[in-house]
């Protein structure tokens, strides 16, 4: 995380918040925590391409950060094994921390991510629906969904105020070498410029009105990390352009 590295080179909290207004941007938003579930450690991650501290605060030292940056909303996701988690433990677990970020004035989103052990959208609305604390919600990665088990049956009939934020992205036909983790971090692609059908999820995302929420990039490229910040903010204005988001 991005926020011990400058801590360690001396930048205060103080000093990002800073920096952050200086350019015209509130830090909002705190992502992701794990550890709310016991099964949190992953059997599948490569450190070269996520090292295990960017998912591995603990859970207080999580909250202590977001209180730091005076945040408004933090996700939640499950990273540890496929397979080895109770749906009902974790709707407890998912309750429980809700109530924590509730008490700090936090609302706490929920994110299924498909090789990990909240993998699609019908685990990750049991745990939301189950759990039903009015400060949750669902973030809803594109990737994700078409890349787990795609349900538009299911995802119609969720209320569009439960999907709290959708992040846009597409990617290649089929999962880069057939790893997904590896496809999803380093081989997405901007929206409308992949293979992936995303244009029919964001028409069931508008009918619901999930569209009227937070609606932002999430694109992680190999392709795009060498491009400069010009280059690269042109490329995500004619992405959204060309999709009439």
């Amino acid at each position: 995380m991005s926020y011990d590295l400058w801590r360690a080179a001396g930048i205060s909290t103080r000093d990002m918040l800073a920096m952050a207004a200086d350019e015209g941007v509130r830090v909002t938003h705190l992502d992701p925590i794990t550890r709310w579930h016991d099964n949190w450690l992953p059997d599948n991650m490569d450190p070269q391409l996520c090292p295990l501290g960017v998912i591995g605060y603990d859970v207080d030292d999580f909250f202590r950060i977001a209180d730091a940056l005076e945040v408004d909303t933090i996700s939640a996701m499950v990273t540890g094994e496929a397979g080895r988690s109770d749906l009902d433990r974790m709707t407890e677990d998912f309750a429980a921390l809700c109530d924590r970020a509730g008490r700090m004035g936090l609302r706490c989103d929920l994110e299924f991510v498909p090789m990990w052990a909240l993998p699609d959208l019908e685990s990750a609305w049991y745990v939301l629906d189950n759990a039903d604390r009015a400060n949750s919600g669902l973030t809803f990665d594109l990737w994700h969904y078409l890349r787990g088990n795609p349900d538009p049956e299911l995802l119609s009939s969720i209320p569009g105020n439960k999907i709290a934020s959708v992040q846009l992205t597409d990617g290649l036909a089929q999962p880069f070498g057939n790893d997904l983790l590896v496809d999803c971090l380093m081989h997405r692609a901007l929206p409308g410029k992949g293979a992936l059908p995303i244009r029919a999820v964001l028409g069931q995302l508008g009918a619901i009105g999930a569209l009227d929420n937070i609606v932002g990039f999430e694109v992680f490229s190999s392709a795009m990390d060498s491009l400069d910040a010009q280059a690269l903010g042109e490329a995500c204005r004619n992405s959204l352009a060309d999709l009439d988001v």
